[in-house]
This record gives C-alpha cells, sequence and structure tokens, in this order.
C-alpha cells in the first residue's frame, strides 16, 4: 500500500442541484424584497431537499417581513433546529419579543452572546437584552406609568 488516497468528486444528485437553483432564486427574491416570490422559491427547495436550513430561514424572514408571524416562528424554527445560527436566532429573538415572548427572546440572546461573546452580533444581542431588562423593570415599577401632572416624586 503506498498510502495515498484518492479523492473522487461525486456530482450533487439532480434533485439537490434543483434545490439549490432555488434557494438562489430564493435569496436573490429576498433581496428584491419580492417577499412572496422569496417563500415560493424556498418552498421549493425545501421541497427538493428539505435538510437545507437557509431555504427555512429565508422563508422565516419572508414570513416575517410580511408579518406571518406564525409561518415565520415554524420556519425559523426548523432553521435553528438544523443549523444554529446566531444571525437566525437574533430573527427569531425579535420574533418572539414582536409576539410578547420576553422569556423566548432572552433565551436566543443569551444563546448568542455564549455562542460569540466577542462578535459584534453577541454586542447586538446584550443591547438588546440589556434594553428589554431596563423596559421590564420600568414595567414593573408603578406599572411603566408616569405620575400624574402635578405630583412630584
Amino acid at each position: 500500500s503506498t498510502g495515498v488516497v484518492t479523492l473522487v468528486s461525486v456530482p450533487a444528485a439532480p434533485m439537490e442541484e434543483d434545490a439549490l437553483v432555488h434557494l438562489s432564486d430564493a435569496r436573490e427574491a429576498s433581496r428584491d424584497g419580492r417577499m412572496a416570490d422569496a417563500i415560493a422559491a424556498s418552498e421549493r427547495a425545501i421541497r427538493q431537499a428539505p435538510g437545507i436550513a437557509e431555504a427555512h430561514a429565508l422563508a422565516g424572514l419572508a414570513h416575517l417581513a410580511l408579518n406571518r408571524l406564525e409561518d415565520a416562528d415554524k420556519c425559523l424554527r426548523q432553521a435553528l433546529q438544523l443549523e444554529p445560527r446566531t444571525e437566525w436566532m437574533m430573527s427569531a429573538a425579535r420574533l418572539a419579543l414582536g409576539r410578547g415572548d420576553l422569556a423566548g427572546a432572552t433565551r436566543h440572546w443569551k444563546t448568542v452572546i455564549s455562542a460569540e461573546p466577542r462578535s459584534r452580533i453577541a454586542a447586538q444581542a446584550r443591547e438588546a437584552l440589556e434594553q428589554a431588562i431596563r423596559l421590564q423593570e420600568m414595567a414593573g415599577s408603578d406599572n411603566g406609568r408616569c405620575p400624574p401632572a402635578g405630583v412630584e416624586g
């Protein structure tokens, strides 16, 4: 034995190639602000290759842009299950916060911070978490209301 390893390039299966074309179409539509087209192309990619996390994420982000929160949540959860990218976690946190789920948003922000503590995205997560804590504290004191006019604290 010579110890030489021969690498063989295996072409992608036709179904995967189709999925990658659909994924590219979804990226382009999303960049152009054509969210319905981005969703449709993402769904075609998912039908061809359900394990492509980015297709689920693109669909989720497009649904989020269209304020379709249930669909956005479902797609982002699937994307994160397949591939836990921090930028998708930030979108999931924004979605959770928009739905009034501060605990869910906090969980995502903390995951981002622990995954990439020195990154720019972790700094954004820290800032969002600190702001949410301040808002929660304000809401807890005097129910977040200002005192009536003429009353000094």
